[in-house]
C-alpha cells in the first residue's frame, strides 16, 4: 500500500515492516547466503511526501453487520433523515430590505403635499406674472455647505435683491420643522415646495434653488430664459438623451421640438454628468404636479437608498413613465444650473444666471469658489 500523507515538508516517512516471513526449509535462501537475506527483507522503501498531501492514516474499522430493514421501517428511516435536513437547512432570518421596510412605513404628517389647483386655471404662453414666481430656499443651516461663511445670510440677501428688482415673491423655509422619521435632509425640498404653493396661492411657478447657489446676473428675468412659451424653444434642449450617472444613457429622450408640447411642460430641470440634479429647477401649479410631489414622496423611494436619492427617483421616473417624461422639459445645463467648472456646457460663463457650487465639498472648495464667484456677481 501507498503511505500516508501526513506531517510536514521533507518528513520521511517509512512503511510498516513486513510481517516475519518463515521460509520452509525445502525452498532455497534468496542471495547468497544468510546475511543477504536479512539485509533484504530490513531494507524498506522510504518515500518524501509534501506536507499538503500527507493526512493520518485511517483508523482499523471492523465491518459492521449487515442489517437487514424491511420496506415499512426503511420509510421511516428516510422520512425522519429529510425532517432533520430541513431543521438543518431552515433559513435564519435575514433583515428587511429597503421595500420591505417602506410597505411597513406610516404616512408622514411632514409630507402632506396638498396643495390647491383650480380647475379653471389658465396659463400664458408669454409666461407668468412677476407676482406669479416664487423663488424658494430651503435648508436647516447644516450639510456640506455649512464651511461657507455666512452663506444663509449672503444668500437671502441675493435673492431678495433679485425678487425685489423682478417683483418675484422670495421665500425661506427652515425645513428642521418638517419630521421625516430619519430620511435625508434633501427630501425635505418636497414639503418645502408645497409651502411656497401654498404660502402664495396665485403662484404659477416656484424656482427652487440650493443654498449654494448664487444668482450671478440679476437682470435675466425668468419669462425671457425659461418659463415662456418663447423661452422654453431657446432653453430647452430638445432630442437630448436622458442619463446617469457617469451619463449612462438611458434609452429616453427629450423630445424634438416639432413634437413637443411646450404647453404641457410643467417641470423644467437640467441635468449633469451624474443625471438630473435637483439642485435648481422650476415646478408649475398643475395637476400633474400634485401627482408628482405625493409620489416623489413615497416612502419607498425614500427608503431605497438610492445614490443620488430624490434625484435617482426622477430618473426612475423619466425612465420608467412616458406619462410623466411628457411634462419633464430638459433644460440645457446652464440656463439655471451652471457649475464652477467643466466643459462648454457645464461651466458658468458671463451672463448666465446661476453659478451652482455643487459637490465643491468633495475636494473641499466650497469657501474658495464661494468667495470667488461672490465678487463676480452682478449687483442690482
Amino acid at each position: 500500500m501507498w503511505p500516508s500523507y501526513t506531517g510536514n515538508p521533507g518528513v520521511i516517512e517509512k512503511l510498516p515492516s513486513p510481517p516475519i516471513f518463515q521460509r520452509p526449509e525445502n525452498i532455497p535462501k534468496f542471495g547468497s547466503d544468510e546475511e543477504t537475506w536479512s539485509k533484504e527483507t530490513a531494507t524498506l522503501p522510504v518515500l518524501i511526501v509534501p506536507s499538503h498531501l500527507q493526512h493520518a492514516a485511517p483508523e482499523t474499522q471492523v465491518a459492521k453487520p449487515v442489517e437487514v430493514i424491511n420496506e415499512k421501517d426503511a420509510a421511516k428511516t428516510k422520512a425522519a433523515e429529510g425532517l432533520k435536513k430541513a431543521e438543518v437547512e431552515k433559513p435564519t432570518e435575514i433583515s428587511e430590505c429597503a421595500s420591505q421596510n417602506a410597505l411597513a412605513q406610516n404616512p408622514l404628517p411632514a409630507l402632506n403635499t396638498t396643495f390647491r389647483v383650480a380647475d379653471d386655471i389658465v396659463y400664458s404662453p408669454a409666461g407668468p406674472k412677476p407676482n406669479q414666481i416664487v423663488v424658494v430656499t430651503a435648508t436647516d443651516g447644516n450639510g456640506h455647505n455649512g464651511g461657507i461663511d455666512d452663506i444663509i445670510l449672503q444668500t437671502s440677501m441675493n435673492r431678495k435683491q433679485y425678487c425685489a428688482y423682478h417683483g418675484y415673491n422670495y421665500h425661506f423655509v427652515n425645513i428642521s420643522q418638517f419630521d421625516l422619521e430619519g430620511a435625508h435632509p434633501v427630501w425635505k425640498k418636497i414639503p418645502a415646495i408645497v409651502d411656497a404653493f401654498n404660502t402664495y396661492p396665485e403662484a404659477q411657478w416656484v424656482f427652487f434653488l440650493d443654498l449654494d447657489a448664487i444668482i450671478m446676473n440679476p437682470k435675466q428675468d425668468l419669462n425671457t430664459l425659461t418659463l415662456s412659451h418663447p423661452g422654453m424653444q431657446k432653453s430647452l434642449d430638445f432630442g437630448r438623451q436622458f442619463t446617469g450617472s457617469e451619463r449612462t444613457p438611458l434609452g429616453v429622450y427629450m423630445p424634438s421640438e416639432r413634437d413637443a408640447h411646450l404647453q404641457d411642460i410643467d417641470m423644467l430641470i437640467a441635468q449633469d454628468h451624474n443625471g438630473i440634479n435637483a439642485g435648481s429647477f422650476f415646478l408649475r401649479r398643475s395637476k400633474y404636479t400634485q401627482w408628482l410631489l405625493d409620489m416623489w414622496s413615497d416612502p419607498f423611494f425614500m427608503k431605497m437608498d438610492w445614490a443620488g436619492k430624490e434625484q435617482d427617483t426622477l430618473l426612475h421616473f423619466i425612465k420608467h413613465h412616458r406619462t410623466f417624461r411628457e411634462h419633464v422639459g430638459l433644460l440645457k445645463q446652464r440656463v439655471a444650473n451652471a457649475y464652477p467648472e467643466g466643459g462648454d456646457e457645464m461651466r458658468w460663463q458671463k451672463d448666465d444666471l446661476v453659478v451652482h457650487l455643487a459637490g465643491c465639498w468633495v475636494e473641499d472648495k466650497c469657501q474658495e469658489r464661494w468667495q470667488k464667484f461672490w465678487k463676480e456677481r452682478i449687483v442690482v
